[in-house]
């Protein structure tokens, strides 16, 4: 696996991990505080056990899902699993590049670059810091 897809995935597993932790607790104030009947009780535990086992099967996926490139002016981004994400930028829309990087993201290595252009925002996810610098530094002087 690609080094950059490996961080990306490692980020989405820590957040399927994190929801893990959540709805089991969660699961545990239903089944343990609440005054639900039962078959509802378990009915909501299998639905969030479903969705956190599917975050876990498909968490490898997402990372070699994203993809990104700069042709002439246009950039190019794509990403998902399910549902496909895609978007095409014309760079001379572009006002700034920022980085954001959450506590995952800071944890895993992974930053994610947003495009703000006149119509919104779009998210590319990179795979390192110095990486993201460099597309920054270049992609910056594009704008000017």
């Amino acid at each position: 696996m690609h080094k950059e897809a490996g961080r990306i995935t490692f980020a989405v597993e820590l957040y399927v991990f994190v929801l893990a932790v959540i709805f089991g607790a969660a699961g545990y104030v239903l089944f343990g505080m609440t005054e639900l009947h039962i078959a509802l009780k378990w009915g909501i535990a299998g639905l969030l056990g479903l969705i956190v086992i599917a975050g876990a099967v498909f968490a490898p996926f997402f990372g070699r899902s994203v993809s990104h490139s700069l042709e002439s002016n246009i950039l190019h981004v794509s990403y998902g699993v399910f549902f496909k994400y895609a978007a095409n930028v014309d760079f001379r829309r572009v006002v700034y590049i920022t980085k954001l990087r959450g506590p995952f993201e800071r944890l895993t290595g992974v930053v994610v670059l947003a495009f703000y252009f006149s119509g919104g925002c779009v998210f590319v996810p990179v795979g390192d810091a110095a990486k993201a610098e460099r597309y920054i530094r270049k992609w910056t002087q594009r704008i000017r």
